[in-house]
């Protein structure tokens, strides 16, 4: 559900004060990844998510460490392949609006606009 004009106007005025305290740190949030991913590093989740899925199933019945490993790369694996695959490249807008991550989220939530 979108924010009506208070909820908007309230956001915005904490994005002000925000940007007038702490200048540097808005600068560098707004230029920072919000996921650190290359086309190659999809390629490595993937793999990792293979190579869990492979290490769970072959040694489940023999030793259940190995296999709990194998889970938490796969996990791993799939949270940062989802990650990428969601539009995390992206960065944040220069101006410190945090509009584009805004509408990103928007876009993304699925209760209406």
């Amino acid at each position: 559900m979108p924010l009506d004009e208070r909820e908007q106007r309230i956001l915005d005025e904490i994005e002000r004060q925000f940007r007038e305290e702490d200048p540097e740190l808005v600068e560098a949030v707004n230029t920072m990844p919000l996921a650190r991913f290359t086309k190659g590093g999809v390629k490595v989740a993937i793999l990792g998510v293979v190579v869990g899925l492979l290490l769970m199933l072959a040694t489940f019945s023999i030793n259940p460490f190995p296999a709990l490993v194998g889970f938490v790369i796969m996990v791993y694996s799939v949270t940062r392949l989802v990650s990428a695959l969601a539009g995390g490249t992206r960065t944040r807008g220069s101006n410190g609006s945090g509009e584009k991550v805004r509408n990103r989220l928007r876009s993304l939530w699925p209760f209406g606009r």
